[in-house]
């Protein structure tokens, strides 16, 4: 059985991508040429959220070396998003309030 979190509609992990349907957005962007579609998520039932996430789920798998990933983000001395790429699924956190990263930048912190 397929894990995948709640937020994530069934839909976008059994349907490959096709294009947008009817009430549906388009493709936040591409990681290796492979579509994600997703949205920025809030967790702002209880009170006012400092943080949102990208919830972001790729047409299929893109191969990542979760070591190399490790190792490059212990050597960096620069501001990091805080992302995560695994399998097919993207999550990245960000202050409310503050500019949202260009796709490019997302798509090379994923990819890197």
């Amino acid at each position: 059985m397929e894990r995948r979190p709640a937020a994530v509609p069934r839909r976008w992990s059994t349907r490959p991508w096709t294009g947008p349907s009817a009430g549906e957005q388009g493709p936040l962007g591409e990681l290796g040429g492979v579509p994600v579609r997703g949205t920025w998520l809030r967790a702002d039932a209880v009170g006012p959220a400092r943080y949102e996430v990208l919830v972001g789920v790729l047409g299929e798998h893109l191969p990542v070396d979760l070591r190399a990933q490790r190792r490059r983000l212990e050597n960096e001395q620069t501001q990091r998003l805080d992302l995560f790429l695994e399998g097919r699924l993207l999550t990245l956190v960000h202050p409310v309030g503050k500019p949202r990263p260009s796709w490019g930048r997302i798509a090379e912190e994923a990819l890197g």
